[in-house]
């Protein structure tokens, strides 16, 4: 599974890819730890994902949101 950020922010937005499917679908990532999925997502969770996709999903939103938190860290020093 690839990925791209494409806003960065609050919220944080981020596209995730298949490598043979292509786009699977686009996440929100707040800045408390929420997250939402946005667009085709919602047919993917409701017509059935596996758990090891979610995780994938889950451990990039957090590596993500760990760099946001320490870049906006960095800019109000």
């Amino acid at each position: 599974m690839k990925y791209k950020v494409v806003e960065k922010g609050n919220p944080l937005e981020i596209e995730l890819y298949y490598e043979n499917v292509g786009i699977m679908g686009m996440i929100e990532v707040y800045r408390t730890g929420k997250i939402y999925f946005i667009h085709e997502m919602t047919n993917n969770i409701n017509s059935g994902m596996s758990i090891k996709q979610i995780n994938k999903i889950l451990k990039i939103a957090k590596k993500e949101l760990r760099k946001e938190k320490i870049r906006q860290f960095f800019k109000c020093s």
